[in-house]
């Protein structure tokens, strides 16, 4: 089953999350701990598919400013997939496709576990979060937020 998404991802991830209580104490922590500079935090609602329930969620997250792989902070969200667990929750990827990105891993064992909606009146979802049968997570950015994302990243706090 793999053999069908060899390449998907396309190499290296961009960046990594930390699911946290608070942002601004992890912030405080894993700036000093990393030695990492942060971004704006960046706080927001918006529609997200939990497997085929629509939810409004918060987010509230801050991403380093520096590193060839991000180091991205988020606040838990209770009942999903978004929790601390004292680790990596997930490793983000590029895509120019995410949605059929997304079925393409759902069909090779990687079960779907949320699309995001962040952009008003959008009907096709940008980002696509997918668990692998180890438990990994991935997510599926589209390539076309690349640009503002970075450009984010580059700001100061």
């Amino acid at each position: 089953m793999l053999d069908e998404v060899s390449g998907l991802l396309g190499g290296e991830p961009y960046h990594v999350r930390i699911v946290v209580e608070d942002v601004g104490a992890a912030m405080e922590e894993y700036g000093t701990l990393f030695g990492v500079e942060w971004a704006e935090r960046r706080r927001a609602e918006f529609p997200v598919d939990l497997r085929g329930t629509r939810r409004t969620l918060r987010f509230d997250t801050v991403y380093a400013r520096t590193g060839p792989v991000r180091i991205e902070l988020t606040v838990m969200k209770p009942d999903t997939f978004w929790r601390p667990g004292g680790g990596m929750h997930h490793l983000g990827f590029w895509s120019d496709d995410p949605m059929a990105d997304s079925r393409r891993l759902a069909d090779a064992g990687y079960r779907q576990e949320a699309l995001l909606y962040p952009f008003p009146g959008d009907p096709v979802a940008p980002v696509a979060f997918n668990r692998g049968p180890q438990g990994i997570f991935l997510e599926l950015v589209s390539s076309g937020m690349r640009a503002g994302m970075e450009a984010g990243w580059s700001a100061p706090a």
